[in-house]
C-alpha cells in the first residue's frame, strides 16, 4: 500500500483513500459505517489498469451490481462548497460534496461527503481538495469547471467568473460571492 498525500485522521466523516497498484480507492469512513450498524458502505475504485470508476454500494448485507464509467467519459471532478448562512447568527456547516461530471450523458455522479455539521476550520476543505486533485491525476479529467482561458473571446460576452478560483458563475447571479470558493472577487466579460 503505497501513502497517500491525503490527510486521513479528522475531526469528521473523512472516507478512507488509498492507492494500491491497479488505482486510488475511496471507501465510506468507519465512523459512518459503525453508524449505520455496518448496513450500508461505498467504494470507488478508480482502476488504471481498465481505465474505469467502478462503483460499489452495500445495502444491509447485500453488495448492489458494481456501475462503471470510463476515465474517457469524465469531463471533470468538482466540488461544493459551503453555502454562507442565511444570519449571522448562525455557524457555517463545513460540508464539502465531492462529485464528477460525466460527458454522455451529461449527469453528475456524486462520490462522497467530508465534514462534519459541527465542525469548522479549513481541514476539510484541504482534504476534499486533496482528493479532487488525486483523482483528477489518476483519470486525466480536470479539476473544476474550464477556466475563462479555456473559453473563446466569443463565449465570454456577458459571463461571470471568479477570479479566486475561475469558475464560471451564471449569468442571473444573485449575489456577490462565487458559490464554490466563497470569494467576492468577480469579474464580468
Amino acid at each position: 500500500m503505497k501513502p497517500c498525500r491525503v490527510p486521513l485522521r479528522s475531526r469528521g466523516s473523512v472516507p478512507k483513500i488509498w492507492i494500491e497498484k491497479d488505482g486510488l480507492l475511496i471507501k465510506t469512513a468507519f465512523i459512518n459505517q459503525l453508524i449505520s450498524l455496518f448496513f450500508y458502505c461505498r467504494v470507488v475504485h478508480f482502476n488504471n489498469a481498465r481505465q474505469e470508476v467502478e462503483f460499489k454500494v452495500k445495502k444491509w448485507w447485500h453488495w448492489d451490481k458494481p456501475n462503471r464509467i470510463t476515465f474517457s467519459n469524465i469531463d471533470y471532478v468538482d466540488l461544493t462548497r459551503p453555502k454562507l448562512p442565511a444570519s449571522q447568527d448562525q455557524d457555517p456547516v463545513e460540508m464539502y460534496d465531492l462529485f464528477l461530471m460525466t460527458k454522455k450523458p451529461y449527469k453528475r455522479v456524486d462520490l462522497f461527503r467530508f465534514g462534519s455539521p459541527g465542525a469548522t476550520g479549513p481541514i476539510f476543505e484541504k482534504v476534499a481538495q486533496n482528493c479532487a486533485e488525486l483523482i483528477a491525476e489518476h483519470t486525466g479529467a480536470r479539476f473544476g469547471q474550464r477556466n475563462p482561458k479555456d473559453f473563446a473571446l466569443a463565449e465570454c460576452n456577458d459571463k461571470y467568473f471568479c477570479n479566486n478560483c475561475g469558475h464560471q458563475l451564471p449569468p442571473n447571479i444573485e449575489t456577490c460571492w462565487c458559490q464554490y470558493c466563497g470569494s467576492k472577487d468577480i469579474r464580468i466579460e
